[in-house]
């Protein structure tokens, strides 16, 4: 996120582990009163198989030491023999 919308970027992930926490206890609650464990182990699991179809198109973000090697494979202006 851009340095201006770090905290809003924050608000958002903290609320959605909330919320999260909250809609997985009371769908969990509703199937396992209306279809006992096999439901609920069901729901999991077909949320489970969901979030690695949807994961599975994602891209890797880039890490602090990708660009760190990026920069130490690149030549700098040094190595190439310009002078500036």
């Amino acid at each position: 996120a851009p340095a201006h919308s770090k905290g809003t970027a924050m608000g958002v992930y903290s609320s959605s582990q909330f919320l999260g926490a909250f809609v997985g206890g009371a769908v969990g609650g509703w199937l396992l009163g209306r279809f006992d464990v096999s439901g609920v182990f069901a729901g999991c699991m077909t949320m489970t198989l969901l979030w690695l179809v949807i994961a599975s198109g994602m891209a890797s973000p880039e890490t602090t030491a990708g660009r760190q090697r990026m920069r130490e494979t690149q030549p700098s202006s040094i190595d190439s023999g310009v002078n500036g």
